[in-house]
């Protein structure tokens, strides 16, 4: 039987379950050709990722509030409505993006309060980034299965001896991780004064142009 999937931790779960299932007469039995009972191979070629949720939202609304554009023209004449409704995203895109970050954060860690697990990771690897880019650190746990993760967070974990830190991760998404330090209080007090302002800003204009 071959099973492929791009999901690598899906294929290492299902290759320790379905090597724990054979029972253990036929497991400690060698085949004849010496090979394992249960392997696991990489898929050659690129992954495509799929694009997440919020990406397809935002590119729909991006394409909804451009589909306007033309109606509006039609409905009120080219004047200073059409002006307003195009200007209006230079205030929108930011102040919605800004906005998403600080509710997206505060989820974030709602979530790892009332169901995230804390273990101890282990950091194995540092990218330094550019000259005007901050580094990122890579630290490994192990979740609840026995699965060996990865957590990637741009600001250096607290740390007692800098090889090992705490990192908090969601029981149902052991993929989604969180680790102290990864988002400095200033930069997320900054989305939440700065966000919701600019996007109701953006969203005055939009309304000015459609009601005027």
């Amino acid at each position: 039987m071959s099973v492929r999937c791009h999901s690598a931790s899906a294929v290492l779960v299902f290759a320790a379950r379905a090597t724990a299932a054979i029972p253990v007469r036929d497991r400690e039995k060698a085949r004849a050709d010496k090979a394992a009972r249960v392997t696991v191979e990489p898929i050659a070629g690129p992954v495509r990722e799929r694009m997440s949720r919020a990406a397809r939202w935002g590119w729909t609304a991006v394409a909804l509030y451009a589909a306007v554009l033309p109606v509006l023209g039609l409905a009120k004449g080219w004047n200073s409505s059409l002006g307003l409704w195009a200007f209006a995203p230079l205030m929108l895109l930011p102040g919605g993006g800004m906005t998403w970050f600080a509710v997206s954060g505060a989820r974030h860690r709602w979530i790892m309060r009332t169901r995230g697990i804390t273990v101890v990771a282990r950091h194995t690897d540092t990218d330094w980034g550019g000259e005007d880019e901050s580094a990122t650190y890579t630290y490994v746990y192990t979740d609840a299965d026995g699965t060996v993760r990865e957590h990637r967070g741009e600001g250096r974990p607290q740390s007692d001896d800098g090889e090992h830190t705490e990192v908090t991760y969601d029981l149902r998404h052991p993929d989604r991780s969180y680790a102290r330090g990864d988002q400095s209080l200033t930069e997320y007090v900054a989305y939440w004064v700065a966000g919701p302002p600019v996007l109701l800003l953006g969203l005055y204009l939009a309304a000015g142009a459609v009601l005027s």
